[in-house]
């Protein structure tokens, strides 16, 4: 799967994907990825992440890329024979290692 830029395509209508773009709460520039629904039929299209307890709908702003979840596994891809890095989240290639550019 690779990161389509917003640019070049938006998700289908009502779909929901992993979203890369700045949380509403946040006080700071720093930038996540998040599951979110995908409202495209406005203008700017609403990534939404969240809902609270009260109600409350929580965004994703300036969104850049976006990418739609893997299928599912199945009975023949479920056995995994790495381990994940704690810091990226990342698998770690038995043959080659930890993930260079996560800096760990």
């Amino acid at each position: 799967m690779k990161w389509i830029n917003v640019k070049d395509k938006l998700p289908e209508k009502n779909k929901v994907v992993l979203a890369y773009g700045k949380t509403t709460y946040a006080d700071n520039n720093d930038f996540e990825v998040r599951e979110c629904w995908v409202k495209v039929d406005v203008t700017p299209p609403l990534w939404r992440y969240d809902i609270g307890c009260c109600g409350d709908e929580y965004y994703l702003e300036n969104v850049t890329h976006w990418m739609p979840f893997p299928e599912k596994p199945n009975e023949s891809n479920t056995a995994t024979n790495y381990s994940i890095c704690l810091v990226c989240y990342l698998p770690i290639d038995p043959k080659r290692g930890h993930p260079s550019y996560c800096g760990k």
